[in-house]
């Protein structure tokens, strides 16, 4: 949904996570927030976080995160990872195309399940 939203987002969080003492940072007057769907609330709702683009630090305290980049010599081990959770890939396509059949997957399968709360 992030990606749909904002293909140009980095680093999303909730204006509680950019506001706490870990970052001391203040979402920007006027910032969009990026609608999620909050499966942790007793019944689906949306839920708001922003891209680090939509935020300034607080002075002298404020902390950027660290943003990851992924390695090619990672690319391995996060597809063995994923396929171990979500099933397995064609074996002979790219690690984006592997990526986006995972994807594919989890989003068809919280399709069916919320399609009737949405």
């Amino acid at each position: 949904m992030i990606y749909a939203q904002r293909p140009d987002a980095t680093a999303c969080a909730s204006i509680d996570i950019w506001n706490s003492r870990r970052f001391n940072c203040w979402v920007n007057k006027g910032a969009k927030g990026i609608a999620l769907i909050d499966e942790d609330a007793p019944r689906p709702r949306l839920k708001y976080v922003f891209d680090i683009s939509d935020i300034h630090k607080a002075r002298r305290i404020g902390r950027t995160p660290y943003l990851w980049k992924m390695e090619p010599e990672h690319q391995e081990t996060v597809i063995d990872h994923l396929e171990y959770i979500y099933g397995g890939t064609q074996q002979d396509k790219s690690f984006e195309e592997r990526l986006l059949e995972i994807a594919q997957r989890i989003t068809l399968d919280c399709y069916e399940e919320v399609w009737e709360d949405l």
